[in-house]
């Protein structure tokens, strides 16, 4: 039996975790390494989860002195880990680093019993692994081989359009359906819908040029918002131009049967396609359009390229900013974003990013902030204990060619994936992020406006002026760059933001669930009287909105 001292904290009264992951990540090492996959016996999960506990209550790390007399399943060989840390990614991977815990992970076994306890921040965790001749429910079905370059799926194309002479900056729409994959869904013009999930390590191409107000042509990346649901087991989506390599970066992450959006800003590849990658399980994948940038404009779209990753072993696209451990506590590290994965060493005035938070240890949020600034009262990600989740953030590059990105509470791993970039002095201005709308009673905003207004009842909508506001000039704005919050609400649902004095469309930003607190950015066109509008579906539910830039007409 082998034992696991990570960094220690004082514990308080110990509650059990959610269920985690432990079992999908022990078999997916095993089937790296040729082993068959482990059953669960529940009987073992529970002298596992009970020793689990008194580790965690009186904050002692050790081996159980009574294993062999209280597991009852009949064994052959059993063997065991136990340890404490951060969170269940930071502590398998220390598993993974000890000569003895990875003895136990690949032994001649054939069931497992695991327990996990919450206590303080602290994340405890017991693996009883045995080998039996009981007979046990069979284990889970083998995870995906490695992906590899993926399955390639093509959708069918769409209509031309013209594209507008001498454009170069942003081109707002009202959002529109590009792809439903759901059976009996609807797309703008019917293409895309009703093609089934998305398969594990498959990808698939989606048209975007000459479609919902898209032109057929001249077209350099588009602004969507990318949805996954009824997914089959937890993974990641990952957005790249079509025809590319697919990249070490990912877009939307989500867990089992979520529903959860993300908006990308995605470079658009060869016959006007995009391509989505899934990683494991199936999915369905919604993806709505709200707007576009002309091949020649002020917008440089890359192929994503990861600049940051604290993880242990994490990589980079070039070795910097990887490895460097999770972000504590009221902690800010600032990214150098410039000379890097594409962007150039000068003349940046704002990145776009898809900004990941995994493995956190209470519930926290995110700021994204220009290096060298005062760290202003808005957030872009906001995260609970041991939830991975990515938000897509437009940051104004401040002092040395950095951002600051700060953490609220408990410790956190930050991932940073860069898609493109804006030079100083372009269409877009980049603002130092501040907050327009706060429905919360009490809260505050920018200018006092829209704020203590009240939760938003399910079927209303609500506008928001964002013309005249926080360096938001009065006229001649297209579009604003918005992270819309949703806090408390009563029952699941989502939010559709929209131009005022239009229609509301057949799209969303924001899903979330009973009681989530969760973030989307939206690239929204303005509307009638500076405005934009915000659809709640059901229930009734809090909304923040962030201001961090805006675009001209």
């Amino acid at each position: 039996m082998a034992a696991v001292l990570l960094l220690g904290v004082g514990s308080s009264s110990p509650a059990v975790a959610a269920p985690g992951t432990w079992l999908s990540r022990i078999n997916t090492f095993r089937a790296q390494n040729g082993l068959a996959p482990l059953a669960e016996d529940p009987a073992t999960s529970l002298v596992a989860q009970t020793w689990t506990q008194t580790m965690a209550a009186t904050n002692t790390l050790a081996h159980n002195p009574l294993l062999s007399q209280q597991v009852t399943t009949p064994w052959t060989r059993l063997g065991e880990n136990v340890g404490y840390g951060g969170s269940e990614e930071s502590l398998f991977q220390a598993f993974l680093n000890s000569a003895g815990h990875r003895a136990n992970l690949l032994g001649s076994y054939n069931a497992v019993g695991i327990g996990q306890v919450l206590s303080g921040g602290t994340l405890w965790t017991t693996h009883v692994f045995l080998l039996t001749s009981a007979v046990l429910p069979p284990p889970p079905p083998p995870p995906p081989p490695p992906c590899a370059a993926g399955t390639t799926t093509s959708t069918a194309t769409g209509s031309p359009t013209a594209t507008p002479a001498g454009q170069r900056t942003y081109l707002p729409l009202t959002p529109a359906r590009l792809m439903d994959t759901r059976s009996g869904a609807s797309t703008v013009d019917g293409i895309s819908s009703g093609g089934g999930a998305v398969a594990p390590c498959t990808t698939r191409t989606l048209k975007v040029t000459g479609r919902g107000g898209v032109p057929s042509s001249g077209v350099g990346s588009v602004v969507l918002n990318l949805t996954s649901t009824s997914s089959t087991t937890g993974g990641f989506l990952t957005v790249f131009p079509t025809g590319a390599a697919r990249p070490e970066a990912s877009n939307l992450n989500f867990a089992a049967g979520q529903t959860i959006a993300n908006a990308v800003v995605a470079k658009v590849g060869s016959n006007g396609q995009v391509s989505i990658f899934n990683f494991q399980g199936s999915t369905h994948v919604i993806v709505d359009v709200a707007g576009w940038f002309p091949t020649i404009s002020d917008y440089n779209a890359l192929s994503p390229a990861r600049l940051m990753d604290t993880r242990p072993g994490g990589a980079t696209v070039d070795g910097s900013a990887s490895g460097t451990g999770a972000l504590g506590s009221g902690a800010t590290r600032s990214l150098t974003v410039t000379g890097r994965g594409g962007v150039p060493a000068s003349g940046v005035g704002a990145v776009v990013l898809n900004l990941t938070a995994t493995g956190p240890t209470s519930v926290s949020f995110l700021t994204a902030f220009p290096a060298g600034t005062a760290r202003p009262p808005t957030s872009n990600l906001n995260v609970g204990p041991g939830q991975t989740i990515a938000n897509l953030v437009v940051a104004k590059v401040g002092s040395n060619g950095q951002i600051w990105i700060y953490n609220s509470a408990g410790s956190t791993h930050v991932i940073a994936d860069v898609a493109g970039w804006f030079p100083t002095g372009s269409d877009y201005n980049a603002l130092t992020p501040a907050r327009l709308m706060d429905t919360r009673p009490g809260a505050a905003t920018v200018d006092g406006l829209l704020a203590g207004l009240g939760a938003l009842a399910p079927g209303s909508t609500r506008s928001l002026t964002v013309t005249g506001r926080a360096g938001v000039p009065t006229s001649g704005v297209g579009a604003v760059v918005l992270n819309v919050t949703v806090t408390g609400p009563t029952a699941a649902g989502f939010l559709t933001v929209f131009p005022s004095g239009v229609a509301r469309p057949n799209a969303s930003n924001v899903n979330f669930g009973p009681l989530q607190t969760i973030a989307n950015s939206v690239v929204a066109k303005v509307g009638s009287n500076g405005s934009v509008s915000i659809y709640n579906a059901t229930g009734s539910t809090q909304v923040i909105v962030d201001i961090a830039g805006w675009l001209p007409a």
